[in-house]
């Protein structure tokens, strides 16, 4: 994948993020 590691990280923190959202 063409991700750089601080956008990997972004992702990650993202996708941690969003079922708090949902819950």
């Amino acid at each position: 994948m063409g991700l750089t590691f601080g956008e990997l990280r972004r992702v990650v923190a993202v996708t941690n993020f969003i079922p708090c959202e949902l819950s």
